[in-house]
Order: structure tokens, then C-alpha cells, then sequence
């Protein structure tokens, strides 16, 4: 999977949650060529929206974000099109927590829409805390290309109840 569809998957499972407001946290689970892993295929900024590009000037970093009104960037039209096939302005899809593995293709379904060809994503390639599930090794942040063919594993739905 390429990572531009890796970050529009990992940004439906967060409009997802959030137009559902459901209290569990949702993890995506990677099947990478070196194992299983997890990891953030974008940042935020601070106002909470997917940072576009992100580079330093004069002692301080300029960000470019998504912004939800325009369509002019993968995460915007992401957010748009779950909102719409997933009809939250009538349903807040709660019960699809309980299946995790409906619910992952559904997602898988909405980010492979041809109104998400041509549109911009990230400027960067790095994917930030990594965390290799089977040696535990944990990384800050890694070059996706080093972690080879990327693929979804599973879509993991822990309570807030839940304890580690």
C-alpha cells in the first residue's frame, strides 16, 4: 500500500471515531515486510488537523494544514467522503465498533473512491512512532520506504475501561 492510502486509512479510522464519538481507541495494525507493526502516517497541527508540509524558517517550523472546508488535499476529501458514506448527519454508526473487521473494510472501501486520485497528502515521507509489535523495538520515527510492502493487518478497538 502506498503511503498516501496509508495515511487516508489511518485518517478514516480518526473521522471515524470522532463522528461516531465513540469513548475506544482505535489502532490500525501494519503488516510490514519486517512484521507487524504500528505507527502515525501524519501529524497534526494544533488545531488538530493533518500537517500538509512542514519546514523550519528562522528559528521557528511554518506548517501547512488540511483544511476540512476545502477538497483540495487527501485528508479534506477523506473526511468528506466517510462523512457521506457513512451518513453521520443521521447515524452515528456506533455498533460497527463491534466488528472491527467490517468496519476496517468499509473504511478500505471509502478510501479506494476516485475522488481521492490526484489530490495532495503529505509533503513528508517519515511515519512517526514506530513500534514493531513481535521484537519491541520502538522507533521515533522511520522512512516508510524502509518498512517495505505495507499492508492492513487489523483494526484493533480497545474501551477506555479496558486496562494494559
Amino acid at each position: 500500500m502506498e503511503l498516501d492510502k496509508v495515511q487516508q486509512l489511518q485518517y478514516a479510522v480518526a473521522c471515524f471515531k470522532e463522528f461516531s464519538q465513540i469513548k475506544s481507541q482505535l489502532s490500525l495494525i501494519w503488516k510490514t515486510d519486517h512484521g507487524f507493526a504500528t505507527f502515525d502516517s501524519y501529524q497534526v497541527g494544533n488545531n488538530g488537523n493533518p500537517i500538509l508540509t512542514r519546514k523550519p524558517v528562522v528559528e521557528a517550523f511554518s506548517e501547512s494544514v488540511s483544511d476540512p472546508c476545502k477538497s483540495i488535499d487527501i485528508f479534506a476529501v477523506t473526511r468528506h467522503l466517510l462523512y457521506e458514506k457513512f451518513n453521520f448527519s443521521v447515524l452515528s454508526n456506533q455498533f460497527l465498533i463491534e466488528d472491527p473487521s467490517i468496519l476496517l473494510n468499509k473504511l478500505l472501501d471509502t478510501i479506494d473512491d476516485s475522488q481521492l486520485s490526484g489530490k495532495k497528502g503529505t509533503d513528508s515521507t517519515t511515519v512517526w512512532n514506530v513500534s514493531f509489535l513481535e521484537s519491541n523495538v520502538t522507533l521515533p520515527f522511520l522512512d516508510f520506504s524502509l518498512l517495505d510492502d505495507v499492508e492492513p493487518a487489523s483494526l484493533v478497538s480497545k474501551s477506555s475501561t479496558d486496562t494494559e
